[in-house]
């Protein structure tokens, strides 16, 4: 008789426990089935589309890249002066193809070509070429391996003479040298986007993955940011040094369990079954989103202020690298600044002296 007046009393605690839970989480008397709404309330999910609306600038020093948004509707942002270069890869209609264009529409809506300029290797031909008629922001555009070899070794004394510069007035970094002189004289953030990472291996002497590679070391402070797309990254395709240096990983779908593991450290992006889902990883910063979906018709109608009419005279890479510091005469559009940043989920860590 005790034992089952024991057993009467547990189960009156267990539903007195569940009802004052349900009470906290639903604040009204439970009436019939749980609504949708209310569920989606209690467990949170990540819906399989986000349209893409321009993200708000984050007002603080430093590039800062927008992917999407958690489960919890947190925004991923990714901070590239504290971690410079980017791997996003996945496998064929994954969606990192327009990841791409949405970082770059949104870079270029957020900030003025006065302050960065980009420079394409698109091996695929087709992905980037929304751009390049954006030449005030558009300083390259190359399409083959060697024309991507001499990019890089043109860009890599880019970087050497900006060390120099940094040097004359005692900084290590491009934002302590651009405090320090005239507004004229300030240096560009350029970012670099590789299209089809894997085309550097078609290359046999092997000298532009060695140039990627020397180049992804030396250029953390420099300013010069790489964003590098492929279907993989393994060690058939990419070595260690790279791979380390390419720190923040935006990972869509892949092939198998052992190329999750490769860049994210655990399997599951192998399990990934809803385009435009992604994990973002920096450092030991692991976070699952749904990134921002966005057409070529808003890539086209966002960046339409920038691109200029067809020129007959292309101008050559050579010409417009040394354009270094030419600024841009054209008005820029200025994007809404963001004065809290309670919605924003930033990965990053905190930089060396050397890369602050």
């Amino acid at each position: 008789m005790t034992a089952k007046k024991d057993n009467e009393n547990k189960d009156n605690l267990l539903q007195m426990a569940f009802d004052w839970i349900w009470y906290k989480i639903f604040p009204k008397p439970r009436i019939g089935t749980i609504s949708q709404e209310e569920l989606d309330e209690v467990f949170p999910h990540l819906p399989e589309r986000i349209d893409y609306e321009l993200p708000k600038k984050i007002n603080k020093e430093g590039i800062y890249i927008h992917i999407g948004k958690t489960f919890k509707g947190k925004e991923i942002v990714l901070d590239l002066k504290s971690n410079p270069h980017t791997v996003v890869t996945g496998v064929t209609g994954a969606g990192k193809s327009v990841c791409i264009k949405e970082i770059i529409t949104t870079l270029m809506k957020n900030y003025s070509s006065k302050d960065i300029e980009f420079y394409f290797i698109d091996f695929k031909i087709v992905e980037l070429s929304l751009f390049k008629r954006c030449t005030d922001y558009v300083k390259a555009y190359v399409t083959e391996i060697e024309e991507a070899k001499e990019l890089l070794a043109d860009l890599m004394e880019i970087c050497k003479a900006r060390y120099k510069l940094f040097d004359e007035l005692e900084v290590t970094n491009i934002y302590d040298y651009n405090r320090l002189v005239p507004k004229e004289k300030r240096l560009k953030k350029q970012i670099i986007v590789i299209e089809e990472f894997v085309e550097f291996t078609q290359d046999k002497k092997k000298i532009a993955m060695a140039l990627l590679r020397r180049f992804s070391s030396l250029s953390r402070a420099s300013g010069q940011y790489l964003i590098v797309t492929g279907q993989r990254f393994d060690n058939t395709v990419i070595d260690l040094v790279l791979r380390n240096n390419l720190s923040n990983r935006i990972v869509f779908q892949m092939s198998d369990e052992a190329n999750s593991k490769l860049l994210l450290g655990v399997p599951g992006a192998e399990k990934i079954n809803v385009k435009g889902r992604c994990y973002v990883k920096v450092n030991a910063d692991l976070k699952e989103c749904q990134s921002y979906y966005i057409s070529d018709k808003q890539v086209k109608e966002y960046i339409k202020s920038y691109i200029k009419p067809k020129s007959k005279n292309k101008p050559t890479n050579e010409q417009t690298i040394n354009d270094d510091n030419k600024t841009s005469k054209n008005g820029h559009e200025r994007a809404r600044t963001i004065s809290d940043d309670n919605n924003i989920c930033l990965l990053y860590t905190s930089p060396s002296p050397r890369d602050a």
